[in-house]
């Protein structure tokens, strides 16, 4: 048998590969996009939804983070720290995917021991809303205990 693959538990942001054509992005310069790019790497290894330091955000220089914040990449809630604009909207942190991941292994669950063998558990929620769904497999289901 083939030995398993050990998983990526790296963080990965998400890039468009349009990232570059985008008007706000295109006027930027150099110092600028790097700037940026980075500030999204850093925000995501961070898990703090988007908001950095000003020591961070000066990385680049004054000139490159002005940049940003004429385009409205990036805004500033006071003196210590900055937010990434629409920083939630584009990327997920850690705590959404775990939560995700946390769904996905119930439905997986609920889908193993219960629906595959049509035992109905009261307190199990899947089971719940088969039941309100009017599922198949209910039909001929055990109550489970």
């Amino acid at each position: 048998m083939a030995e398993a693959e050990e998983k990526d538990r790296r963080f990965w942001a998400k890039i468009d590969v349009d990232y570059f054509d985008n008007s706000k992005i295109d006027e930027l310069s150099d110092a600028g996009q790097l700037l940026h790019l980075g500030l999204i790497l850093k925000a995501k290894k961070q898990q703090k939804g988007g908001v950095l330091s000003a020591r961070l955000c000066k990385a680049r220089g004054d000139a490159a983070l002005k940049e940003l914040m004429d385009g409205d990449l990036i805004h500033k809630m006071d003196a210590r720290t900055y937010q990434l604009h629409d920083y939630g909207k584009h990327q997920t942190d850690d705590a959404n995917i775990s939560e995700t991941r946390s769904k996905i292994g119930q439905k997986g669950a609920h889908k193993t021991n219960h629906e595959n063998r049509q035992i109905y558990v009261e307190i199990c929620g899947h089971c719940q809303q088969a039941a309100s769904d009017g599922e198949e497999w209910l039909k001929h289901a055990e109550l489970g205990p």
